[in-house]
């Protein structure tokens, strides 16, 4: 699926039962309503945040960071904030340069399939691909927690 709206391109692909993949090339606007209460950007560090929805509430998310490979790669376990909350995913978030933005590409693994299509039932694929979506309206704030590295 394939979406184009002025100058950004939103893609989300099925990859299997499990797994949802959305890429981004972006000059994203912001928007949507996430509030981190703190990041500790380090492997084992956990982020906290709260996404609120004006249709399905506020949601209390902690990534904890597996692996960190600047300006590659970040990988997390994604929950609730509850240790051994069986909804637990994975993320892989890779980060590739162009020739003048950056191409995002979020990879969830979900522990079921029927894990994967509740979450759907919140319209992630959707909201991946609308740019004030939580994950795509941080991505410009992140790099006020990394710093730049260009070659």
């Amino acid at each position: 699926m394939a979406l184009i709206i002025g100058p950004i391109r939103f893609r989300s692909t099925r990859t299997g039962n499990r797994e949802i993949v959305i890429t981004r090339i972006f000059d994203a606007p912001r928007g949507f309503t996430t509030k981190a209460s703190s990041m500790d950007l380090k492997v084992g560090g956990a982020w906290h945040f709260v996404m609120r929805h004006d249709r399905y509430g506020e949601f209390k998310n902690r990534a904890v960071y597996r692996e960190i490979l600047r300006p590659e790669r970040l990988r997390y376990t994604h929950d609730s904030g509850v240790d051994g909350d069986p909804a637990a995913f994975e993320v892989t978030v890779t980060f590739e340069e162009t020739s003048v933005k950056t191409k995002v590409t979020m990879q969830s693994v979900f522990p079921s399939a029927a894990e994967l299509k509740r979450v759907k039932g919140f319209g992630a694929v959707e909201g991946g691909n609308q740019p004030s979506s939580g994950w795509q309206s941080g991505l410009p704030r992140a790099s006020e927690h990394v710093p730049h590295h260009r070659p």
